[in-house]
């Protein structure tokens, strides 16, 4: 989902596809819980400077969409994930899919 620093599994996360501060701690307690007690700098663990639209799942699956709009990708439903953009025109994207991660970079 683009530069993530602190989650590799999304399972069970919703992702902001937006530009967004990480904040002080980035959702390591309880750095992030006091950062947000005093002022609300302490982020999350999902929230990147850099995010893209894209994955690889752990059946050596790849998606990418090709948009600059604003979403959330939903990985909170156990057998489906989720994707909505916000304004968008035109959605182009590819599904990739190989027999390892390196084949899907």
């Amino acid at each position: 989902m683009g530069l993530e620093y602190t989650v590799w599994n999304f399972k069970g996360h919703e992702v902001p596809l937006i530009v967004n501060e990480g904040g002080v701690g980035r959702g390591q307690q309880p750095i992030t819980m006091w950062e947000n007690m005093h002022g609300g700098q302490g982020g999350s663990a999902v929230t990147s400077y850099g995010p893209t639209p894209n994955y690889i799942t752990n059946k050596n699956r790849g998606f990418l969409f090709n948009t600059t709009d604003i979403g959330i990708a939903d990985f909170k439903a156990k057998d489906s994930t989720s994707f909505l953009f916000w304004h968008a025109t035109k959605l182009e994207g590819v599904i990739m899919y190989g027999d390892g991660p390196l084949e899907l970079a």
